[in-house]
């Protein structure tokens, strides 16, 4: 906390030496990490001893990675559920790419920026997507993509497809 603390003076003194004055955007940015670091030390975070919620993470990912049958049904504005097929897995979003998809920025041979990581899966995943890939039964042992952009609703068991949510 005293590294921080001698950090922001550090800056601001640099600014102050330097004739530039504090936008309203760096002074903001600077209360708040005030606030965060008084947060903490005032509060602390969760004490997490069991985590759960990663073993549920990860149990479901290896589900996922099981050949599942699965049964795909459209999600209307109503919440009124209609079936397109029976299918494997969940679907996969559209974007997904096996490789990643971003590359480096290069300023004068320098390279900076973050680029995304795999998931577990092997898979870069998209951050935010309408559009599915839908492997469905072909109804003679075969499957086929079916690509999707309405809402879906994908289950490891049949429900009714007119029942509302």
């Amino acid at each position: 906390m005293y590294t921080v603390l001698r950090l922001v003076l550090s800056v601001g003194l640099l600014f102050v030496l330097s004739g530039c004055g504090e936008t309203a955007t760096e002074k903001a940015s600077e209360d708040v990490q005030q606030l965060a670091q008084r947060l903490y030390s005032e509060i602390g975070t969760p004490e997490i001893n069991n985590f759960q919620e990663y073993k549920f993470a990860k149990q479901i990912m290896e589900m996922r990675d099981e050949r599942i049958t699965t049964y795909t049904y459209h999600v209307d504005r109503n919440g009124n559920r209609h079936f397109i097929c029976k299918s494997i897995g969940y679907g996969l979003p559209y974007s997904t790419q096996l490789t990643n998809p971003k590359q480096f920025q290069s300023n004068f041979g320098d390279a900076y920026g973050k680029l995304p990581q795999r998931e577990p899966n092997g898979l870069y995943m998209p951050d935010n997507v309408n559009a599915t890939w839908i492997l469905c039964s072909d109804g003679d042992g075969g499957i086929e993509p079916v690509y999707s952009e309405p809402k879906l609703f994908v289950s490891p068991v049949p429900i009714d497809s007119l029942a509302g949510r």
